[in-house]
């Protein structure tokens, strides 16, 4: 299976200072035995930070003992809290705090997103996507293209990945050149889920604002895991789950990104009343008043028990710091890739990007054959990876609770399932 050609990184990992991992603060799966498996699933759930136990608890003794008064009292109202996270979340995508807001979950918001950005008027009617693409995303987009009356097979253009499923920035150029005054809107993952591969952002950015296009991001695999400089990068508009590398559990709440220059636009939305501004929220007003940025997107209430965990994994960040985060991920990621190239096994393909700058903290590796069986052999020795059919296995080192150690006993392993066919 040929590919890019890598080469082996010369470093050695004892060698390497640095505040991380605190692993003695998440929580890992264990086997019947009682022992910790070992955990790289983090691209599609983020292990439980120890301290979102007691901040959910806190929220369920609120509930207990104060009802609906916890709303307002308490040491963490309910009509502010998630408004109160929104401060380290702006931090962890480079926004300005009311460019952001907590609310609901990923498709949801690039729904509410679409409604208000993809707006098709005269010859401009056509989405660009990526392929390969997260499904419901492309769903999103499809069913948004037939309410306004658009045609999918003729208005839904397709950004394919190269040869070696990287996606090329000349390529889109092409595409925005090629249907010039026809493109209104650029949706596409900032980090794509199956192969990795951190987009070159501000560059993309440039290039679709250059053809007058707006410029939207799918961030479920970024956000947590790579820097982000939203703002600074002229991102019209981004949407995000918190459970995978931010770790906020499973359903928390979903983030979304307005860029300021959007919100003192005569903009259409769908609105909902935790949208209107919170000075006359209770007022049961006719007519609405938008909060300011990107709060009035905001639909209905939220639920602060979702919430709680996704708190406490902010804290985190807010405490470690996403650039070394990224500095430690930078490099458990490059001695994976280094180990599992000593394998020289000719059934498998890397098929994450070589250079650091262009992925996160995930390797997917594209099997010739049986990477089903290859999987569950992991499975059956407590590794918790994800396969993606029909032949790729991903896997994700985390800076916060991951060591060279743990990735060098995962390779031992995969290099002994590869011998077993």
């Amino acid at each position: 299976m040929k590919g890019p050609v890598r080469r082996h990184i010369m470093f050695d990992p004892d060698q390497i200072d640095n505040k991380l991992p605190i692993a003695d603060q998440f929580y890992f799966p264990t086997n019947a035995s009682g022992d910790h498996k070992m955990y790289f699933c983090s691209h599609s759930l983020g292990l439980q930070v120890k301290a979102a136990v007691e901040e959910l608890n806190q929220q369920m003794a609120n509930w207990q003992h104060l009802a609906v008064d916890a709303h307002m009292k308490g040491d963490t109202p309910w009509l502010t809290y998630t408004d109160e996270l929104a401060p380290s979340m702006s931090r962890l995508v480079g926004a300005e705090e009311n460019e952001v807001v907590i609310m609901n979950s990923l498709t949801v918001n690039l729904h509410l997103l679409l409604t208000s950005f993809y707006r098709p008027r005269g010859k401009r009617t056509k989405i660009v996507i990526e392929s390969p693409v997260f499904p419901s995303d492309i769903y999103a987009v499809r069913s948004h293209l037939q309410a306004r009356g658009s045609n999918p097979r003729q208005d839904l253009l397709i950004w394919k990945a190269d040869k070696n499923l990287s996606l090329d920035l000349n390529h889109l150029e092409h595409i925005l050149k090629a249907n010039r005054d026809h493109v209104q809107l650029l949706l596409v993952a900032g980090l794509n889920y199956l192969t990795g591969e951190y987009l070159d952002i501000p560059s993309l950015a440039d290039i679709a604002h250059r053809y007058d296009v707006l410029v939207g991001l799918d961030l479920a695999h970024a956000v947590g895991n790579v820097p982000l400089k939203l703002h600074q990068w002229n991102v019209d508009f981004a949407a995000w789950c918190n459970y995978k590398y931010v770790g906020g559990g499973p359903g928390c709440p979903a983030a979304a990104f307005i860029h300021r220059k959007h919100h003192s636009v005569d903009v259409i939305r769908l609105e909902g009343w935790w949208g209107n501004d919170i000075n006359n929220r209770f007022e049961m007003l006719e007519n609405f008043t938008p909060a300011p940025g990107a709060a009035a997107w905001a639909l209905s209430t939220p639920t602060s028990l979702s919430a709680a965990p996704l708190k406490a994994s902010l804290q985190v960040f807010d405490t470690v710091g996403m650039i070394s985060i990224r500095e430690k991920s930078r490099l458990l990621t490059a001695y994976l890739e280094d180990q599992i190239l000593k394998l020289d096994s000719p059934a498998l393909q890397i098929i994450t990007p070589s250079r650091a700058e262009r992925r996160g903290a995930m390797i997917s590796i594209r099997f010739k054959e049986k990477a089903n069986q290859i999987f569950e052999k992991l499975a059956a020795e407590d590794v918790v990876v994800d396969f993606r059919r029909p032949d790729t296995i991903r896997i994700s080192p985390n800076a916060l609770y991951h060591t060279f150690d743990d990735i060098y006993r995962f390779v031992s392993l995969l290099g002994k399932a590869l011998t077993q066919f």
